[in-house]
């Protein structure tokens, strides 16, 4: 279960980008974001380092045993999520091959949020 101020955060991002394409395309300005899934990065490194004090590990183990997690409950198999996935998502978005796209929400996450977990049926 995430915490509330995270939750409300991800959801007003998608709200924001909403309105601010409603009001900005008037003016030709083209208004998206990207919600990427969880992602081993040094932030998430750091995080599960302090949530770990009984069992410390240096970042880079602590990079590899969320990719393993994380992976291993992923809906789209055989692929790492890594920061040049979500780098190519915002760089479509910036070029004019999506100079026609506005108000959108790409998700990169391996269409995790189209699969009920809870049910087991796709694992």
């Amino acid at each position: 279960m995430s915490p509330y101020a995270y939750t409300a955060s991800k959801h007003a991002i998608i709200g924001l980008t909403k309105q601010g394409a409603t009001e900005m395309g008037r003016y030709g300005i083209r208004v998206n974001c990207v919600s990427p899934s969880s992602l081993a990065t040094d932030i998430t490194s750091l995080f599960f380092r302090k949530s770990r004090k009984s069992n410390p590990m240096n970042p880079e183990e602590l990079k590899a045993n969320w990719e393993a997690f994380y992976n291993k409950t992923a809906n789209l198999k055989n692929h790492n999520l890594k920061t040049q996935d979500i780098a190519e998502a915002a760089l479509y978005l910036a070029n004019e091959e999506s100079k026609f796209v506005s108000g959108h929400n790409i998700v990169v996450n391996g269409g995790d949020t189209i699969v009920n977990h809870d049910l087991g049926l796709y694992q």
